[in-house]
């Protein structure tokens, strides 16, 4: 009777660890799709978190741009509205046109570049001067025909 046990207990201990090895396998898989869940999960919050303060300094960045170009235009039309500076854009006086250019120019240190174009888009004035690009069409720029219009 013994032999005959001994086959059985056998068979009983490699059953059980069939079934703990499935437990295992399960469990593992069980721990395995939660975590890929809040690993999932996890993502999605930081995405939408990402997302938001995008917005909100896009919003921030844009409302920056708009005070900037309300400001710059401001400052054109001021520059616009000089006397002197109106009688030498009339008049095509270059040298009294520099003047106020680059006065423009070293009081708003944002400022690279200023340059006036008669009606045509033809540059005759400049500063700092650059006399190799007087006299140059520039009516062909995407830039120049938004003005423009």
């Amino acid at each position: 009777m013994s032999a005959a046990r001994k086959p059985s207990y056998g068979r009983k201990w490699l059953t059980n660890l069939r079934f703990l090895a499935t437990g295992i396998f399960l469990l593992f898989l069980i721990i395995s799709g939660i975590t890929a869940l809040l690993i999932q999960n996890q993502l999605r919050e930081v995405k939408n978190q990402t997302l938001a303060s995008d917005r909100v300094m896009t919003g921030f960045l844009s409302d920056l741009i708009a005070e900037h170009e309300k400001a710059a235009i401001g400052i054109l039309q001021s520059y616009a509205s000089r006397p002197l500076f109106v009688n030498a854009v009339k008049s095509k006086n270059v040298a009294g046109a520099q003047i106020h250019l680059q006065d423009l120019k070293k009081n708003n240190a944002e400022i690279d570049l200023t340059f006036m174009t008669d009606q045509n888009g033809i540059l005759w004035a400049n500063y700092p001067v650059f006399p190799e690009v007087l006299g140059k069409d520039l009516s062909y720029r995407d830039w120049y025909k938004g003005v423009r219009s």
